[in-house]
């Protein structure tokens, strides 16, 4: 990119943002997000990987730790693609990954050669100032810009053909759908829960009614029995499907005897 790129990518990126970052930081992180989309790219073309159910890599946590190491922003890859990667595609598909620009496990960031790469930009900072309108030819008029000083930022993004976009398109759309369907079951599951456990309560609240109407006392061996039959789904609908109240006491009081609740 060039000085005067540089220096427009800076002022549109705090008109968008209110952020001021410098050719240095700027640099450095389309040099990250070169490499990183370079790391893409060599994880899709190695055999000696395997796929997960939508196509993407999967590693050992050892290949991690070392294909890594130094940028630890590359192992969240490890989840699937960013969701900016439809971005990397279209500014890198056509950049040549090179020795400046490709990532070395192991190895840190170089600051001092972000700041070497943006020494050249910032020199000529006030010389740029005075190029932000056309340059006045002695004649008076204002000459109009060279097209190949424009920033391309004001450029609409082509689609990309490239099958590895098709394939993270397709990823990200089975894990978005997957993830809604998950978010389904757990929300039907927890409903299905409330459900079980407000027919629960209100079968214990109906087999205490009926042992009242049977006559029994809280205070009674039979009526505590209640709350051991209500344990037992099956026990306690007998008791509660019973038609006579002589009938439940004597069920009751037959319980009682058996478990020794007297």
């Amino acid at each position: 990119m060039s000085r005067e790129g540089y220096r427009q990518l800076c002022a549109k990126y705090h008109c968008a943002t209110g952020l001021r970052h410098d050719t240095k930081q700027l640099s450095g992180r389309i040099r990250t997000l070169k490499q990183m989309y370079g790391f893409i790219k060599d994880m899709h073309t190695d055999s000696g990987l395997g796929r997960d159910d939508q196509g993407w890599p999967t590693a050992s946590k050892d290949w991690w730790d070392t294909k890594t190491k130094g940028c630890p922003e590359f192992k969240k890859l490890k989840w699937g693609p960013p969701e900016y990667f439809d971005l990397l595609e279209h500014y890198f598909h056509d950049v040549a990954v090179d020795g400046s620009s490709a990532f070395v496990p192991g190895q840190e960031e170089d600051e001092a050669l972000y700041e070497d790469e943006a020494q050249g930009y910032e020199e000529e900072e006030e010389e740029l100032q005075g190029t932000e309108n056309s340059p006045v030819s002695s004649s008076g008029h204002k000459i109009a810009s060279s097209t190949s000083t424009r920033s391309t930022a004001d450029s609409p993004i082509k689609k990309s053909k490239s099958p590895m976009l098709k394939v993270m398109k397709q990823y990200l759309h089975m894990s978005a759908r997957q993830s809604a369907e998950r978010n389904l079951f757990l929300k039907k599951l927890g409903s299905k829960q409330e459900n079980a456990e407000a027919k629960l309560e209100d079968a214990i609240k109906k087999a205490q009614q009926l042992a009242k109407q049977a006559g029994l006392d809280e205070s009674s061996p039979e009526f505590y029995a209640v709350s051991h039959i209500c344990k037992d789904e099956a026990l306690m609908k007998f008791f509660i499907n019973m038609e006579t109240s002589e009938g439940r006491v004597a069920f009751l009081r037959r319980y009682c005897k058996e478990k020794n609740l007297d």
